[in-house]
């Protein structure tokens, strides 16, 4: 298949994809450094001179390059500014840590970065810039942000037409075209931002909630949503290495790849879709214009990296059904709540807090623990902690 080579020039720019190309390599340098000095510099060093000519070059790549259309941007100062944020965490220099706090306000002046400003990932990274920005410089109006994103996550709404709510079988989905991306990217946020004790003290509690959604996409409310994994996983996602048959079989064409209504003939495995719909829906059809049944680097980063955080914190639903941190417990700031059926509605008035909370207990043998569960509880600033 011919792939040709395309650039980036002074006269077909690409400030976003330079930006999130520097903001790579400054991210790769920092994380190699303890292993090979020599091979960090050389990543950092990549980085500051790309980053320079993402500043330079100003415009928008899907306008000059064919394939940026499948992911085009509609800003590029988020970027710089995350290319900037990662360049000052290798090297120490302020400048680059002033040039992250000037592109952030003018990303946030644009106001269309995203319809949905609690949506993460490729397209929108100003709530990675909160979560950075927030602990390297200590600046509450950051902080605030990690907050609120956190917050409206795990603030179980059925509305379809709030910023984030919850399917029946309890994914929590952001609005209007979420997918399984946002809500692992979503995940892997909330477990960064409650280890670094941004959203308070109890990290169990964040991290068994993401334990919840990543085991919604595992199967536990009854369908795997990961290729070669689970219980009845997706047979027919597109993908050419798994779709085409052997040449022993067919010759790898549309017709005997694509067309066919049979699974694939290979097992992807790993690999997250798009996933189920609004009502916990989702057909298996080989499509590839449909994002609920395609495979991505998109969908895989936010899930792989929020299932390393789990194993590296040994969390599982036997810890998370213990003491506070239970995976069920999903924190409310209403009391109205005629939506949870079937479920146990306590509310309660936490004091010093200046909300009421709700908190929802699914039924489950863990209901046994409610005492001593509920004694254990303090508050923090709204959330229970």
């Amino acid at each position: 298949i011919p792939r040709p080579a395309t650039a980036l020039t002074s006269s077909r720019p690409g400030t976003d994809c330079m930006a999130m190309t520097a903001a790579a390599l400054a991210a790769a340098a920092v994380a190699i450094q303890d292993e090979s000095l020599q091979v960090a510099d050389n990543y950092l060093q990549e980085a500051i001179a790309v980053y320079k000519l993402a500043q330079q070059w100003r415009g928008l790549y899907a306008k000059y390059i064919e394939s940026g259309k499948v992911y085009p941007s509609v800003s590029y100062f988020d970027d710089l500014a995350y290319a900037a944020t990662w360049i000052y965490i290798a090297t120490g220099d302020a400048t680059y840590l002033s040039d992250a706090e000037t592109f952030y306000d003018q990303s946030l002046s644009e106001s269309h970065v995203s319809d949905n400003p609690y949506q993460f990932n490729y397209e929108n990274v100003v709530p990675a810039l909160d979560l950075l920005l927030a602990g390297l410089t200590g600046d509450s109006k950051y902080k605030a942000n990690v907050q609120a994103f956190v917050s409206q996550w795990l603030t179980h709404s059925t509305a379809d037409s709030a910023p984030v709510f919850y399917t029946k079988k309890g994914l929590a989905k952001a609005h209007p075209d979420g997918t399984l991306q946002h809500t692992a990217n979503a995940a892997f946020y909330v477990m960064v931002a409650a280890k670094r004790s941004i959203v308070g003290k109890n990290y169990m509690l964040h991290a068994c909630w993401a334990r919840n959604q990543i085991g919604y996409m595992l199967g536990d409310a009854g369908k795997s949503y990961v290729t070669g994994y689970g219980a009845q996983p997706p047979l027919k996602t597109p993908h050419k290495a798994a779709s085409c048959p052997p040449p022993d079989v067919s010759d790898c064409t549309w017709e005997s790849a694509y067309y066919t209504t049979d699974p694939n003939y290979h097992t992807l495995r790993g690999g997250l879709v798009g996933g189920p719909d609004d009502s916990d829906q989702w057909v298996d059809d080989r499509n590839m214009d449909e994002p609920s049944v395609s495979v991505s680097l998109l969908n895989s980063a936010g899930f792989a990296a929020t299932m390393a955080g789990l194993v590296d914190g040994d969390i599982n639903m036997a810890k998370c059904q213990q003491g506070n941190g239970f995976v069920s417990g999903l924190l409310v700031y209403s009391c109205a709540a005629s939506w949870l059926h079937p479920a146990q509605i306590i509310c309660l008035s936490c004091q010093p807090c200046w909300k009421s909370l709700l908190l929802v207990l699914q039924f489950s043998p863990m209901h046994r623990r409610l005492s001593k569960t509920l004694s254990s509880l303090e508050c923090y600033q709204g959330t229970i902690h």
